[in-house]
Parts: structure tokens; sequence; C-alpha cells
């Protein structure tokens, strides 16, 4: 997956946010710090899945 700068990961977010408003869903701030680490490469594909069941477990608690 290409690495984005801080620009283009702030721009990709913004737009995938717009798209779940859309239909009525809005993405945690949690998870957008989490997302935008995984655009632009500081962390693995494998933290990013580790994180996320993470973030995953607090919310079906």
């Amino acid at each position: 997956m290409k690495k984005f700068n801080q620009e283009e990961a702030n721009r990709a977010l913004e737009n995938a946010k717009a798209s779940l408003a859309v239909e009525g869903l809005y993405l945690p701030e949690s998870e957008q710090q989490l997302i935008k680490l995984k655009l632009t490469g500081q962390i693995t594909e494998l933290e990013f899945k580790k994180m996320a069941l993470e973030l995953a477990k607090v919310v079906s608690i």
C-alpha cells in the first residue's frame, strides 16, 4: 500500500468520513487516528489489525 503524507491522509480520511455520513454512520476519533497511522506508514498492517481488533473489543462490551 502506498504511504500517504499527512495532508494526503487527512484528505483521504475526510472523504471516507463524508461517504460514511451519507449512510448515517460516523468514524470515532480513535479509529480515525488508527487509520492515519496506517496510511502514513507509522504502523504495519499486522499492528493495524491488532489495534483494530482491540478497538472492536472495547466497542462491543
